[in-house]
Parts: structure tokens; C-alpha cells; sequence
């Protein structure tokens, strides 16, 4: 979806168990969508459709990704995340909500 829509695929968020397996799926999923990761022709960070959100990266990324995602009009369509991303947003947006991943318990899903 995210590959044939680009900037039109509504946004979303995928969960995953552990920081690994986060920088894993970010990773793979912008292999596998090579220049099409991006808005348009600029391959820049600023124009990346899928973001990595997880503990050991900055505050101020942290919170320039939050900020970014929330915007309506966000170049970001996809963050890939630990379940700590979920804690407390609110993003009127998000259409769809994936779980990569077999989860511990039911409480955690």
C-alpha cells in the first residue's frame, strides 16, 4: 500500500516487541521500498515516508517524529515503534494499527 500510494496512503503505526526488532522492520521496510521510502525526487530525511520510533534514539528526534506525525499534512505515513509510542498520543489520523510480532500476553496487545 504504502508503495503504490506514497504520500496518499493514510497513516499508520506498527507496533513491534522489542527496540531490535523495530530498527529491524524500519530498516527492511525501506529497503524494500528503495526511492519510493521518499516523497518525490528528494531522498532527504525530510522527505521519508517511514519513521523509526524506539527508546535509543534522541529526545529531540523523538519529539521532532511526534511532532511531525501529528501534522495533518505529515510526510510521514508509516512509524514503525515499541509499544511505548502508544502511550499517551492521540492522532486523530491513524488509520490502521499493525502488531509485528507474536506478543507475551494479551495485556501487552
Amino acid at each position: 500500500m504504502l508503495e503504490s500510494q506514497q504520500q496518499q496512503c493514510t497513516k499508520m503505526v506498527v507496533f513491534a516487541r522489542s527496540i531490535n526488532a523495530v530498527t529491524e522492520l524500519s530498516g527492511g521496510l525501506l529497503s524494500c521500498l528503495q526511492r519510493k521510502a521518499f516523497a518525490g525526487e528528494n531522498c532527504a530525511a525530510a522527505t521519508r515516508l517511514v519513521s523509526m520510533f524506539r527508546g535509543h534514539i534522541s529526545s529531540e528526534l523523538q519529539l521532532h517524529i511526534l511532532d511531525d506525525f501529528r501534522q495533518p499534512d505529515s510526510g510521514t505515513h508509516v512509524v514503525v515503534a515499541t509499544v511505548a509510542f502508544g502511550i499517551a498520543i492521540e492522532i486523530r489520523d491513524i488509520r490502521n494499527v499493525i502488531h509485528w510480532g507474536k506478543v507475551s500476553s494479551l495485556m501487552s496487545y
